[in-house]
């Protein structure tokens, strides 16, 4: 696992291309980068191979926005579950995502919720007046096409790619209550990476792209265990 604001295949990219300019740790990267890719099925290393300019984006996007990143790098975290069995992940409030739409209308929304909150999407259904049982995660290729991302890699950065505002950001008030100085845990466009991320920072990334996120109490109004 590394700290960098670089994903791993950039950096190993990079030293190939400048022989002797590696550091210690660029060397680390790029070692734990080869390992990886050697359990990489043919499938996988495809679809990772296309993250890194939206990764590499989004650093300089961040960069620019005077936004201090330290991203920690890891196997793949298909799953919240998978995420939560990473060790030495950085501090922070790991938030789980789900790109949703009303099956009948094709309304979108990116729903960042707190990662052990069971959402009642009848409850969310009401709330945001869709109709029974029309509420339901959209598909990868709706995803992609509109945040240009993939399942597992979803977080609420990814809504910078959201330039046809098709796409209404909610985000769980017991998120919101952390605080700017709060910081949540998501993946820089890939799900190889965790980024600790201040709300502060989050808000000004926001506002930078002109999206107003809608405030619910998802955690509030969960689905409890019987």
């Amino acid at each position: 696992m590394t700290g960098s604001d670089r994903s791993p295949a950039a950096s190993a990219t990079s030293a190939a291309a400048e022989p002797g300019s590696q550091d210690a740790s660029e060397t680390a990267v790029a070692a734990e980068q080869g390992k990886e890719e050697e359990e990489l099925t043919a499938a996988e290393a495809e679809l990772r191979a296309k993250e890194i300019p939206f990764v590499d984006e989004l650093f300089e996007k961040l960069k620019e926005l005077g936004i201090p990143t330290c991203t920690t790098w890891h196997r793949a975290a298909h799953t919240i579950d998978d995420w939560q069995k990473i060790p030495d992940l950085p501090a922070g409030t790991m938030a789980k995502n789900l790109f949703l739409k009303d099956k009948k209308k094709l309304d979108l929304w990116l729903v960042i919720v707190l990662a052990d909150t069971r959402v009642d999407m009848r409850w969310l259904e009401r709330t945001l007046n869709v109709k029974k049982a029309n509420l339901r995660l959209a598909n990868d290729d709706m995803l992609f096409d509109n945040l240009k991302v993939r399942e597992g890699s979803v977080s609420v950065l990814a809504i910078a790619h959201d330039k046809a505002k098709k796409v209404g950001l909610i985000i769980d008030k017991a998120l919101v209550d952390l605080g700017d100085d709060g910081r949540i845990l998501c993946h820089p466009m890939s799900n190889h990476g965790t980024l600790p991320l201040r709300l502060g920072d989050l808000r000004r990334y926001l506002e930078h792209y002109e999206v107003v996120p809608q405030v619910l109490d998802i955690t509030g109004n969960a689905v409890t265990a019987q």
